[in-house]
């Protein structure tokens, strides 16, 4: 018992001895004590915090940037350019990242949104490093602002997230596209314009007649081989292409059964009676060429002429359009009453597309 007791003795002497080295090593500072905010936001040290942690189902719109306290005054920010891209984006969240490490937290922090407080040191008590916050009522002019207080190198990683609305789609060159609702399925109100396959691969850029008449593999051109027809045409892009992946991920090149349920959806609303109509989805913004019959655009699918490639010939641009089925036919619309319907393709040719939401 008593060996056990000088062992006690010992223990606690190196307990007082360590800490009183402790204070030694930093008779610099006033004192050894934090105050109690301070001592919440600054953990033991040695340990290393995970980077800031994104969402694997939703987009980085802001960020991540980081802001570091580079010496004794506070760092004062303002950000009034975010491209959260209100119009496509919803459910938007505000990430912060309170340092990597015991010593570079910052122990005073407030971030506000349009003026209002969103994220303060509160949030970061009890050795919490990574904070997130639901954002709502953003706008495209909307303001950030953060206001930082800490010892030098102490920093915070900040990012806005956003998901996408039901009704749009991105496509991995980054092109957005208002989606709409027909039956019980969402379609592309745009025609397909992505320069790369789904996977990252790139689509084969070509104009040259005699590569669309041999090459079975994947090619695109714009209408003329002039990009400027790239909003609002789209592409135009040969079978080999619409096969491989060429939908975002989460869509798909819609089936001929899906294209007559729209033809058919559309009829029933002009036509009671079943008799086809003829260009009810077509958009009505003047670049169909007269006469357009039964322009009704129906939807608001905005059915646009983009015209077609064939060995050499770009035709019809203003007056037809024809889109590609997953199988390799295609549904048509003319702009002079000659009807729609679907029909065989030559795989060869460049034609539209429009994509189905899974």
């Amino acid at each position: 018992m008593k060996a056990n007791g000088n062992f006690s003795k010992r223990t606690n002497w190196f307990k007082v001895s360590m800490a009183l080295i402790t204070c030694l090593s930093f008779l610099a500072f006033p004192s050894c004590q934090k105050d109690e905010s301070e001592q919440d936001l600054l953990d033991m040290e040695g340990i290393v915090y995970k980077a800031i942690e994104l969402s694997s189902t939703a987009d980085v719109l802001y960020g991540p940037e980081t802001f570091t306290i580079i010496s004794k005054a506070p760092v004062v920010e303002t950000r009034t350019s975010l491209n959260l891209n209100c119009e496509f984006y919803e459910n938007f969240v505000l990430k912060v990242q309170n340092g990597n490490s015991g010593k570079t937290k910052v122990t005073k922090i407030q971030i506000k949104i349009d003026g209002v407080p969103i994220v303060s040191s509160s949030d970061f008590r009890k050795n919490t490093n990574i904070v997130s916050k639901q954002l709502s009522g953003l706008t495209p002019e909307t303001i950030l602002e953060i206001e930082l207080v800490g010892s030098k190198g102490s920093f915070i990683t900040l990012a806005i997230e956003g998901t996408l609305k039901e009704n749009a789609a991105k496509d991995i060159d980054g092109n957005y596209y208002h989606a709409v609702l027909v039956g019980n399925k969402w379609w592309m109100a745009e025609n397909l314009k992505t320069t790369r396959y789904n996977n990252g691969d790139p689509i084969e850029y070509s104009c040259e007649w005699n590569t669309w008449g041999t090459r079975t593999t994947g090619l695109y051109t714009w209408y003329n081989c002039d990009i400027s027809h790239k909003n609002p045409y789209g592409a135009l892009y040969n079978f080999f292409a619409v096969s491989t992946g060429i939908c975002p991920v989460g869509w798909h090149v819609p089936s001929e059964e899906e294209f007559t349920t729209l033809f058919s959806l559309a009829d029933a609303i002009v036509n009671p009676a079943g008799i086809k109509a003829t260009g009810t989805i077509e958009d009505g913004t003047g670049l169909w060429q007269s006469p357009n019959i039964d322009a009704a655009n129906l939807f608001n699918f905005n059915a646009l002429p983009a015209g077609y490639y064939w060995i050499g010939y770009y035709e019809f641009l203003g007056r037809f359009v024809a889109w590609y089925t997953n199988i390799g036919t295609h549904y048509i619309i003319w702009n002079d009453g000659g009807g729609y319907g679907w029909g065989n393709v030559n795989p060869y040719s460049g034609h539209s597309v429009r994509c189905v939401k899974d």
